[in-house]
């Protein structure tokens, strides 16, 4: 029995690195399938993949999380993210406003301090007269 395959796939699209985007030239692949493996005498199985060379239309990569569901998952995220920093944020705010509370309840309570004079100044004799 010789071997039998199958028609040949449609070209695949034309692609470098698993990518179609951002380069110019690339390569495409078709493939068939095997139908009947040959016998001991029968005749070899061809390719069942085929390759060639192909142009892309040059076109720009999409830049990781441009497209909606990724912009989605970014505004999600930062959201998240916002609201964990707002509540540290009023947290730290609540802190000060009580801080600044107690310094005025003390300021209150005790008497303000008046600065000594300069004793330096007093220190001058006060009779020149000779």
């Amino acid at each position: 029995v010789h071997c039998e395959t199958s028609e040949w796939s449609p070209w695949s699209p034309c692609m470098k690195k698993g990518k179609t985007c951002g380069f110019k030239r690339g390569n495409e692949v078709r493939v068939r399938e095997i139908v009947q493996h040959p016998s001991a005498r029968g005749n070899p199985c061809p390719a069942t993949t085929e390759s060639r060379k192909c142009i892309v239309q040059r076109k720009r990569c999409q830049k990781e999380g441009k497209g909606k569901k990724n912009r989605e998952e970014k505004r999600k995220k930062s959201n998240k993210d916002e609201s964990k920093e707002t509540r540290q944020e009023s947290k730290g705010r609540a802190a000060r406003r009580q801080n600044r509370e107690q310094r005025e309840n003390n300021n209150k309570t005790q008497p303000k301090k008046r600065k000594a004079p300069n004793k330096e100044q007093d220190l001058a004799p006060a009779d020149t007269a000779h």
